[in-house]
């Protein structure tokens, strides 16, 4: 026994004839201005002023490179042992200014086997 594709083929054709009456009802809505002749007869192509544009470089501002100075490698590890040594940095990085890492207050709840995506990956295949 054939299967008939009817019920499909008769809700393709219901939307496209709902959609043909929604367009219709819209074009023919009073407010629809449509292409009119009188908006084109009234215009002449001298009456169109064209927005003033202006043009900023994006090489503007640019400063190609330049070598600097660089200090003996000898005075900048007397600099560094001065200040602390790597001490001083890690201190540094860890002032009250810089967000502090904090633990979450909950602890995270225990996955199941079920709900864990990746529980077959773990034996030999």
């Amino acid at each position: 026994m054939k299967d008939a594709p009817a019920p499909r083929c008769l809700q393709v054709v219901a939307l496209r004839s709902l959609l043909q009456c929604v367009a219709v009802l819209w074009l023919s809505a009073p407010g629809w201005a449509g292409p009119s002749s009188a908006a084109h007869d009234s215009a002449s192509p001298t009456d169109f002023v064209p927005p003033l544009l202006s043009y900023s470089s994006v090489f503007k501002n640019y400063h190609g490179y330049r070598e600097e100075a660089v200090a003996s490698w000898l005075e900048a590890n007397d600099t560094v042992g001065r200040i602390g040594g790597w001490r001083a940095y890690l201190e540094e990085a860890f002032q009250p200014d810089q967000p502090e890492f904090s633990l979450p207050q909950q602890p995270l709840p225990a996955s199941s086997k079920d709900s864990n995506h990746h529980s077959g990956h773990e034996g030999k295949p």
